[in-house]
């Protein structure tokens, strides 16, 4: 797992990113100096040499997720482009969304319900991250993206369908890494005792995008120790690496099966990468009670409650 000194703990808590390479991670290197003409040097961001591996793409061990890049308006809008901006300029340009990223939950509706044959506009599916990361923001990035199991993605088309969405709307020939967001766990007549789990056919789907040339590298997320196997068994058999796995992993939950799984994974050859690595801020140490109490939304009773005591949440 690597070194990890006390000037890369002020480097990653300085930049406030939200996802990290956590598996056999390499120890960290100083910054490097360049002699420039006369007496000026300039510094070199560590991310330039501080790299590793996912399947075979060259990566900085930290990336930058953007599951809040929502822009509501041309503030925020601003605001995203200078983060992506400096953090390509520093050297971190790797990028992880997803195809549901920057899409308001309710204007998802009426997509879900036309997929059930009702009559309702289905035109928007969301993708606005990706469709912002194509044209501005992740200039010149890596970017790994997202394919979400729904109760209508009923076969391995569905996956090779969704992955050419997002490489139209990130403007690549080739998708870096493409993921399933998480096992097919949306089941709603579950509670009728009816289950229709879809996740081999998932990976089937994932397979095809990598035999035709549509993706460099596949991966899944949220996955634990037993369906990782699973699955890299499943595609294996088809001659697929599983390049990766992505997975909440912090000082906070790691002793919440996350590092079973991380272990799982360097045995399996799969790499780990961490979501929420600093706890949603609470590991910055800038989040307050203050700031959440009287909120009901559910990350706000989480967080109240991780700073507080107490139950509920998540």
């Amino acid at each position: 797992r690597g070194v990890c000194t006390k000037e890369m703990l002020r480097n990653i808590l300085r930049c406030q990113l939200a996802l990290v390479l956590c598996a056999t991670a390499s120890s960290y290197n100083p910054v490097p100096i360049v002699p420039q003409r006369g007496n000026l040097r300039t510094p070199i961001s560590p991310a330039i040499k501080d790299t590793t591996n996912i399947g075979n793409l060259v990566v900085p061990h930290l990336g930058l997720g953007t599951i809040a890049w929502t822009a509501k308006d041309d503030e925020s809008l601003l605001a995203i482009e200078s983060i992506a901006q400096r953090a390509r300029e520093q050297g971190l340009d790797f990028f992880d969304t997803a195809e549901r990223y920057g899409a308001p939950p309710l204007a998802m509706i009426p997509a879900a319900l036309a997929n059930f044959g009702l009559p309702v506009d289905s035109s928007y599916l969301g993708g606005d991250c990706e469709s912002n990361l194509g044209a501005h923001w992740g200039s010149g990035a890596k970017i790994a993206t997202k394919f979400t199991p729904t109760p209508w993605r009923r076969s391995a088309q569905d996956v090779v369908d969704a992955a050419k969405a997002s490489a139209e709307r990130l403007q690549v020939q080739q998708l870096d890494l493409y993921q399933l967001h998480m096992p097919d766990i949306i089941q709603p007549f579950s509670r009728f005792g009816i289950e229709d789990i879809k996740n081999e056919l998932y990976w089937d789907g994932l397979a095809e995008c990598y035999k035709r040339g549509l993706v460099k590298n596949v991966g899944v997320s949220n996955y634990g120790p037993t369906l990782l196997a699973r699955a890299q068994e499943h595609l294996a058999k088809q001659g697929v690496p599983l390049a990766s796995n992505q997975i909440a992993f912090n000082l906070l939950t790691r002793r919440q099966g996350s590092e079973a799984t991380v272990k799982a994974g360097a045995e399996m050859g799969v790499r780990t990468l961490a979501y929420y690595p600093l706890a949603m801020g609470l590991l910055t140490g800038k989040l307050t009670p203050e700031r959440f109490k009287g909120k009901n939304d559910l990350r706000s009773r989480d967080l109240l409650r991780y700073l507080e005591g107490g139950s509920g949440g998540t």
